[in-house]
């Protein structure tokens, strides 16, 4: 057993949350996070942690490659080749004074329906997309759409060499994810370095991980988290997405020199996407999801 109460170990952890800006607010809201990788692991960590009840949606199992740059520090013999949801969601259990979080072995590309309906159940503030196929941005775009939800979209290029991050307010009004993408297809030119990963894969079959520095997903992370934590304490969270006279709902930081459009480490691209009238998410709103 052991000689620390439990209740006043509860109680000096939340008295120091209760200290922190904003802290009242972000303990009022739910956060449906998808992906439990390098990214989604440490970005929930981070919210469950100052109070914010987390959902976290992940069909993969934990190997023992992932362990380089996972967000939590997990045990290789009970913990790797078991669900990554239940993992995760285990160790904030033993690990924060009464963490509300849940994690749940679910795919939302291959079983959307079971998506809905926990978006649906948990009405959700915030839909968080940490995942590397387009499929699944797919999936969160139109759901965030269906139940009128802001979501921010988070990911790595080539090895954490950059973070994307992307606010959605409203995809339902649009422009939303999907117009995102129809923008960066013009994006492109001829000041571009050479990439070998794009920042998300195009479909199933399975991603392939990259080797990528865990200092540099952290960096990013972090960013993307605070930036998640500014819409839900309703701050203006587009003060974290200017660069100079740039500013909009997109943001791309460097983690390293020569990457890209980047000639520096940490040199920032911002931009405003623009609707796209033919989207079928905010255009029309007709996307059909088939399971």
């Amino acid at each position: 057993m052991t000689n620390s109460p439990p209740n006043t170990t509860n109680s000096l952890y939340h008295e120091r949350i209760k200290n922190l800006p904003g802290a009242a607010i972000l303990q009022q809201k739910t956060v449906v996070l998808v992906g439990l990788g390098s990214v989604g692991s440490d970005l929930g960590t981070k919210l469950v942690r100052v109070g914010i009840r987390v959902i976290g949606c992940d069909p993969d199992v934990l190997v023992e490659e992932n362990l380089i740059r996972w967000g939590l520090p997990a045990v290789i013999d009970s913990s790797v080749g078991q669900s990554k949801a239940k993992v995760w969601q285990d160790i904030l259990l033993h690990t924060v004074p009464r963490a509300r979080c849940e994690g749940h072995e679910l795919d939302i590309v291959r079983k959307p329906t079971p998506f809905d309906r926990l978006l649906r159940e948990t009405r959700p503030d915030l839909l968080v997309a940490a995942t590397d196929t387009r499929d699944s941005r797919r999936v969160v775009n139109a759901m965030a759409a269906r139940h009128n939800v802001p979501a921010l979209f988070v990911a790595l290029s080539d090895g954490a060499a950059s973070v994307r991050i992307e606010v959605v307010e409203n995809a339902r009004r649009g422009p939303c994810h999907l117009c995102a993408l129809h923008a960066e297809g013009s994006i492109s030119g001829e000041n571009e370095k050479a990439s070998n990963v794009p920042y998300v894969s195009k479909t199933v079959p399975e991603p392939v991980a990259v080797p990528a520095l865990p200092v540099d997903i952290a960096l990013g992370t972090a960013i993307a988290t605070r930036i998640a934590m500014a819409m839900l304490a309703g701050e203006n969270w587009r003060a974290y997405m200017k660069n100079g006279e740039q500013k909009g709902n997109v943001l791309v930081v460097s983690m390293r020199p020569d990457h890209w459009i980047f000639d520096g480490a940490y040199d920032r691209f911002v931009y405003e996407v623009e609707k796209f009238p033919d989207c079928p998410t905010c255009g029309t709103r007709d996307e059909v999801l088939h399971e």
